[in-house]
């Protein structure tokens, strides 16, 4: 392996239900493409209309996104005033040598911005058969979005970590992960945590901006 992958998600959005959908299908999209087992998978129907995504049939990971997602949505409504949250996902070698999870070879930042006149409010719209241009706009922006991610995680040339497909530990594993929650208490902390994405690489900077 040579550099260690770096990519970073920048959601901004009016609503935390929004946040949480786009983060789920982000995290979910991720996982299924760094899987090393035969483990089968689900299309699962977004609530946003006409979106569909893959993930992996994996209790396992499920739960574990769940309760990121979930002690996300808490830390944000039990401190409104905060800016927002940085959530960190590291990929490592899995050998017998990296119990301790070092050196990751891949790392997904997401950086989490929620608007503070209605961060905690939740969309409710009437059922309608016939689709705004709003609807439309907002698929069109999440398809996008996560072509993007698939763009970025099948960039890869010469870094990926070696796997031996015949470990019989791989049965029900992605590569090695963790999480990190950071918060980011203002508006400054944020732009420097931008600034200093952009130094690295900005072509591997992906940002949503508020969804119609």
């Amino acid at each position: 392996m040579s550099e260690i992958g770096e990519y970073t998600i920048i959601l901004f959005e009016n609503n935390i239900s929004d946040l949480k959908e786009i983060l789920e299908i982000s995290l979910n999209i991720i996982f299924f493409h760094r899987n090393l087992s035969n483990i089968d998978y689900l299309d699962v129907q977004s609530k946003f209309t006409n979106i569909t995504y893959v993930k992996l049939k994996s209790e396992n990971i499920s739960n574990e996104i769940s309760t990121i997602i979930n002690q996300l949505e808490i830390n944000l409504k039990k401190e409104p005033k905060l800016y927002g949250y940085k959530l960190t996902l590291n990929f490592y070698e899995k050998n017998e040598k990296n119990k301790n999870m070092e050196n990751p070879w891949e790392r997904w930042n997401f950086i989490l911005i929620t608007s503070k006149n209605e961060g905690d409010k939740e969309e409710k719209k009437e059922i309608n058969d016939n689709k705004t241009d709003s609807d439309i706009d907002k698929e069109n922006k999440v398809r996008e979005y996560i072509f993007k991610i698939i763009e970025k995680l099948n960039d890869k040339g010469n870094y990926m970590p070696n796997v031996n497909l015949d470990d019989k530990n791989l049965k029900d594993e992605t590569f090695l992960h963790n999480f990190k929650m950071e918060k980011i208490e203002k508006k400054e902390k944020y732009l420097s945590l931008f600034n200093n994405y952009m130094k690295k690489n900005q072509e591997n900077i992906i940002v949503i901006n508020q969804l119609p």
